[in-house]
């Protein structure tokens, strides 16, 4: 797992610790909060898929729009530049330089209208084995 905020990863630690799946995860904080998959980890020795759950939203007043509430999410979870669909494309980008390394990737997608971005980005890097 991979986690911009500190506060977050030490949650998540602790987490698995009381679970007992601390020696099954590894969980990197990550300086760079436009990186998606650390330089630090060893993608020879394969690990079994990726699941994401990007940003939705390019920032707050976005995230806002049309809402009587505020969610109880930080910034970093629902915002990020471009968007959920700049930050998948991210992902596609960087996935293919381990694409050895992992088995399967998978990510939440929120909002409809990303799809088509979305399954161009993966048409242009020749990614053919696609389920949505």
């Amino acid at each position: 797992a991979t986690e911009i905020d500190s506060e977050s990863v030490a949650s998540a630690q602790a987490m698995l610790r009381r679970n007992d799946l601390a020696p099954k995860v590894t969980i990197v904080h990550m300086d760079d909060a436009l990186k998606i998959f650390p330089a630090t980890l060893d993608y020879a020795a394969p690990y079994d898929f990726v699941v994401c759950n990007p940003p939705f939203f390019t920032n707050d007043a976005e995230r806002f729009r049309g809402r009587d509430r505020p969610t109880a999410l930080t910034t970093n979870e629902n915002s990020t530049p471009g968007g959920e669909e700049a930050f998948v494309a991210r992902m596609i980008a960087e996935s293919v330089d381990i694409r050895d390394g992992i088995r399967w990737f998978s990510s939440l997608i929120g909002r409809k209208k990303s799809i088509p971005s979305i399954l161009r980005q993966l048409s242009m890097r020749k990614i053919a084995n696609v389920r949505t």
